[in-house]
Parts: C-alpha cells; structure tokens; sequence
C-alpha cells in the first residue's frame, strides 16, 4: 500500500484528488440515451437561417430583399442570370493543327449516313474525315483544319437521329498514326 494514499492500492498512489475511479460519484458520458424524445428534435437549419436573416441590412437592392438559401441552381448558374444554362469549353487551335473526332455510339448507324449528315451541318466547309475506325460502338477520325473541327465541337448534340438520340460528337487534339516504314523514309 501507499504510504500517501492509505486507503487506497498501490497502483492508484500516483493519483490525485480529482481522480473519481475509485468513487461511486456520477460519471459524464456522451452516449445518447435511447428514448431522447426523437419528434422534438431542433431545426438548427432554419434557426440559423432566421437568425441571419434578421442580422441583413437592406442595401437598396432593387431585386427586393435577400432571402437565405442557395442563390444558385444545381449547375452552378445564380437564378435569374441571363448567362446560358450550358457553358460549354471553347476550342481553341491546337499546335499540330490535327483534331481527333470521337463519336461514341456512332457505330450504330451507317458510316454512309453519318458522313452525310455530318457533310450537311459542315457546309460550305470541306469535309475530309482521315483514319475512320471504328472500334465496339466507338467512331474515331481526324480532320486536319481548325474551322471543321470547331464547327464539330459546336454541332455537339444538335443531330437528331432517326432512332431519337442526339448525337454526340467530342472534339480534341490529336494526330492521327502513321506507320514508318522503308518507302516513307527520307534518304
């Protein structure tokens, strides 16, 4: 036993008075108890909503007074805004001058078909679709001017197809593959 701690062992001597181990005194949890009057829980949501709403200070907006909550819609564009709802990336012109056009589900239909309606929307511009492959229902091909391929990049789900999807067509740089052999060399 400890000489300091009479009562108590001798592992417990290190301790000091506000040691409550060895005392039948009450103990803090933060369990929660089981039947915690569930259908009285707090909106501490709408608390704070309201409590900030009452701090706003009026600054002449002539849209009328700001209402708490998300002044944004699920893709990112404040309500009301005159910005279109779909942003899409410009393309800007790429360094080799190559584009790689991807059609994914394009190998449903026709190769005919699509280079005909592909051919329609492009006009006045030249259409020369290069290395056409077609790999599950993926099409892939290049084109090697800028202005065709932005027009590409713009016609972007604006095809309707005689099944009722719209076509996708995706856009970015690339050169095509060119297999090296003896004849091609430059001697």
């Amino acid at each position: 036993m400890s000489k300091k701690f009479p009562n108590k062992p001798h592992w417990k001597s290190g301790y000091n008075e506000h040691d409550f181990r060895s005392t039948n005194e009450r103990r803090v949890t933060f369990k929660t108890k089981k039947n915690n009057n569930k259908d009285k829980s707090k909106d501490w949501g709408s608390s704070i909503r309201a409590h900030f709403y009452d701090e706003d200070i009026d600054m002449g907006n002539i849209a009328g007074p700001s209402r708490p909550g998300n002044k944004f819609n699920k893709k990112g564009h404040r309500s009301g805004s005159p910005a279109p709802k779909t942003m899409k990336r410009k393309l800007w012109e790429g360094p080799s001058g190559w584009y790689r056009i991807t059609m994914p589900y394009g190998n449903k239909y026709d190769k005919q078909f699509l280079l005909e309606t592909l051919l329609k929307k492009l006009n006045p511009l030249p259409f020369w679709p290069i290395a056409w492959k077609g790999a599950g229902n993926i099409v892939t091909f290049f084109v090697d001017d800028y202005k065709v391929a932005e027009k590409l990049h713009q016609i972007d789900y604006s095809i309707q197809m005689p099944d009722g999807f719209k076509l996708i067509i995706k856009v970015s740089y690339g050169s095509p593959n060119v297999n090296i052999d003896q004849d091609l060399r430059i001697r």
